[in-house]
């Protein structure tokens, strides 16, 4: 299954990042973030970043191949749950 998902990734379908001490794979290949909460453990995708980020990661003078961004925090359910600070 590791070899299907490895062609998947190197041939641009799925993307895969890690989390949770576990390798994830996505089929949302835009770029964006991805926030894991650290109550529930879920992993949400965060809009695309903004236009002037893109700009600057297209236009560096690097060969920028892959970009990840892992944010964590609480998602909107579980802080709904937490008594007030």
């Amino acid at each position: 299954m590791y070899n299907i998902l490895r062609a998947l990734r190197e041939a641009g379908a799925v993307r895969s990042f890690e989390a949770n001490g576990s390798m994830w794979f996505e089929t949302n290949t835009e770029l964006h973030g991805n926030m894991v909460c650290r109550v529930c453990g879920r992993i949400f995708d965060v809009p695309p970043l903004g236009e002037e980020v893109q700009n600057a990661l297209i236009t560096s003078e690097h060969s920028i191949e892959s970009v990840s961004i892992i944010m964590n925090g609480v998602c909107r359910e579980c802080r709904s749950r937490m008594p007030p600070p």
